[in-house]
């Protein structure tokens, strides 16, 4: 596997997240941010839980601070996917790494603020921590850190061999066969065969 097939399989998302910052599509291009680590340690690690790999893939590419861990990418990925919401999941994941310093998140719009506030972190009225993310700064490093790793399953690195066999899986952008000029999302299902108890 090359550079150039990573780079291309993963067009559509980088496209996209441009796409939604020239339009000022702040919110889409955040939830496009916190899902990209997550296709990468899908691939890295299709078998296991979201949580660990979640976590362990941020751990190994994004450069470690102590205002934004893996735990708080984690549990910002979960408040926005799962619930909506800026506040994380008030069930505690079952792994240390896993949980975040913060009662709340505030995403910030860019150049919302006349003042850099991205990973300020604070105590609110009621006391409680509060971690204020610049959303194009986050999708910034998402994108460069994602390049990053690109570089180091081309280059083979220990650990990389299933990206290899699940980039298939990524979706992607193909004409439809039934209609030439048609561009259509493909995306691959997997069957499970469920047994009657």
């Amino acid at each position: 596997m090359t550079l150039v097939d990573l780079e291309r399989t993963f067009e559509l998302y980088v496209t996209e997240m441009k796409k939604c910052e020239r339009a000022e599509c702040h919110w889409a291009l955040l939830h496009l941010a916190v899902v990209v680590p997550d296709l990468c340690g899908s691939l890295e690690t299709p078998g296991a839980r979201i949580a660990e790999r979640y976590v362990r893939w941020c751990r190994e590419n994004f450069p470690q601070s102590e205002r934004l861990r893996p735990g708080d990418r984690y549990q910002l990925r979960n408040s926005l996917l799962h619930e909506d919401a800026s506040r994380p999941s008030g069930t505690e994941p079952a792994a240390e790494d896993q949980k975040t310093q913060y009662a709340t998140f505030s995403f910030v719009d860019p150049g919302a603020a006349p003042v850099d506030i991205n990973e300020l972190d604070e105590v609110d009225a009621d006391g409680k921590k509060n971690l204020s993310v610049d959303i194009k700064r986050l999708a910034d490093d998402t994108v460069k850190v994602t390049r990053r790793w690109f570089r180091r399953v081309a280059a083979g690195s220990p650990g990389m061999d299933g990206v290899a066999r699940n980039l298939e899986k990524v979706i992607e952008v193909k004409p439809k066969v039934s209609e030439p000029r048609l561009r259509a999302f493909r995306i691959k299902v997997l069957h499970h065969n469920r047994r009657s108890t």
